[in-house]
């Protein structure tokens, strides 16, 4: 049975059969000024524009790293908001360890002609190399980062209002959780849910498909939504479909490689920086919870600071406290 809310009013439902789709949000990345008006996700960015017609801010920096970042700022220019810039962490280059993925899926590349198109369009620049380390509600601080993310010092400023920084997306494993369902650790630090080859999750009768069983974009959670639907009632599965979800499990592979977030950031933050917003809990307070308080995970690290227990239940901050403290311990997040 299950109980949902529909326009106010609580209702039930008894089914056979459950999929779930519960996607994934933008991933944020702490640094000084994070927590300022104007400090955002492009995901936010994009929602104000896209729901409610409304430009974020006067003067937009996107910055972060990941192929959203494109039709964000598009997005955004051609509602005529003034971009300053498009600020990507890594090299286009990185691409170039992805040969396969690329050959199999050409349309991806059709799209990112269209937005290069549109990004010349509207004369906007792309840094590459480089990340948002700072803001001040009207400056944002610019430093050229490593690979892992890690600062090389060479900072700059720029005047914007709004800084729209995302660093890929956190799946929504929460309601799969509630219910049971196995979970695991991607190949990018991400929590997953564990599925077979039909997108059936640990639990009996229970599918799941989509970003919560790994990043991959919308074509790729159409495909598995398609098996997972065809496997819910007992259909086959072409081996086109199959194929399908291959190629495009391969460009996700591929994603992950081109756009990955190492644990360099940890050195763009000071101790008094905000970590948890909600419960305005420091970077001070969590590594002492480790220090001095003998924290060897996150839920621990929370009964101390309360990290994780604000409005948001740590959507946003639970994966980077968890890194935190994996960092201070020596030890990989599980």
């Amino acid at each position: 049975t299950l109980n949902y809310l529909h326009e106010g009013s609580e209702k039930s439902i008894t089914v056979e059969k459950l999929i779930l789709t519960t996607g994934a949000y933008d991933r944020s990345l702490p640094f000084a000024g994070w927590e300022l008006p104007g400090s955002m996700t492009p995901g936010a960015a994009q929602a104000l524009l896209k729901g409610h017609g409304v430009i974020a801010g006067k003067k937009i920096l996107v910055s972060g790293t990941g192929p959203f970042l494109l039709p964000v700022a598009v997005g955004l220019a051609e509602a005529g908001a003034d971009v300053l810039g498009i600020i990507e962490a890594h090299s286009p280059l990185r691409w170039l360890r992805s040969p396969l993925a690329l050959i199999l899926n050409p349309q991806k590349a059709l799209e990112l002609l269209y937005y290069l198109r549109k990004i010349r369009k509207h004369s906007l620049h792309i840094s590459f190399g480089r990340a948002v380390v700072g803001f001040s509600g009207n400056a944002a601080t610019i430093s050229k980062v490593k690979s892992n993310l890690e600062s090389k010092g060479e900072v700059t400023e720029i005047e914007c209002d709004v800084v729209a920084a995302g660093w890929g997306f956190n799946p929504d494993v929460t309601l799969g959780g509630i219910l049971g369902c196995n979970q695991k650790v991607d190949r990018d630090g991400s929590v997953i849910f564990s599925v077979d080859s039909e997108q059936r999750s640990s639990v009996l009768n229970v599918w799941i498909a989509g970003e919560a069983t790994g990043i991959g974009g919308a074509d790729f959670a159409l495909a598995e939504g398609e098996i997972a639907a065809r496997s819910a009632l007992n259909k086959s599965i072409p081996l086109s479909l199959k194929f399908k979800r291959l190629r495009l499990q391969l460009f996700a592979t591929a994603l992950q490689r081109s756009y990955p977030v190492g644990n360099g950031w940890q050195g763009w933050i000071k101790p008094e920086s905000k970590i948890c917003r909600c419960e305005e809990v420091s970077h001070s307070e969590i590594c002492q919870s480790v220090t001095e308080l003998s924290a060897h995970d996150s839920r621990t690290s929370k009964l101390f600071t309360r990290a994780g227990m604000g409005l948001c239940q740590g959507r946003i901050c639970s994966r980077n406290v968890s890194e935190i403290i994996a960092g201070r311990n020596g030890c990989q997040v599980t």
